[in-house]
């Protein structure tokens, strides 16, 4: 192809030697993303990829888990070293909850404003703690009142058991 040819060519795109225009990327963009084939192999690719990496963190996280393991059995190993390697260590489950986090997008979802609770701080009146005491005492009268009524079924049950442990002549 002649300089002359690739000038026009140039010419009629709106580009210049070595560079392109906005319009050809965006054009070359749309038509990428209008082809559904590419789009299908895309979703293929990132879903590959997205379980790749969700694959590497869980081997990572096992490693760590055995390498705690075999650590903390060692007691061999000076206390300065284990030090080092729990730092390490540490490190490496941060790097890997980072590598999570951004596989999955988990920071850049939105947050739900309305799904937020209010929170009110206000100071307690007489009247109020008044009422928590009472909640408190009724409370407390209610949980004894049940395990005395369950202290009695068994001191029932054992009573029933040491009858008929007098009338049974086998050991229960």
């Amino acid at each position: 192809m002649g300089t002359g040819t690739l000038y026009r060519h140039f010419k009629a795109l709106g580009a210049s030697k070595g560079a392109l225009s906005l319009e050809a990327v965006n054009g070359a963009r749309q038509q990428l993303l209008n082809d559904g084939r590419f789009i299908s192999d895309l979703k293929h690719h990132i879903a590959a990829a997205l379980l790749d990496d969700l694959s590497q963190i869980k081997a990572l996280r096992s490693a760590i888990s055995v390498t705690l393991e075999e650590l903390m059995a060692d007691e061999a190993l000076p206390a300065i070293y284990k030090a080092r390697a729990i730092a390490a260590l540490a490190t490496s489950i941060n790097l890997s909850q980072k590598a999570l986090r951004t596989t999955l997008e988990m920071d850049n979802q939105p947050v739900e404003q309305e799904s937020l609770p209010n929170l009110f701080i206000s100071e307690l009146t007489l009247e109020d703690i008044d009422i928590m005491c009472n909640r408190l005492t009724s409370l407390r009268n209610r949980i004894s009142s049940s395990c005395s009524s369950k202290l009695n079924t068994f001191s029932w049950l054992d009573l029933s058991r040491q009858a008929l442990v007098r009338l049974l002549p086998i050991d229960l």
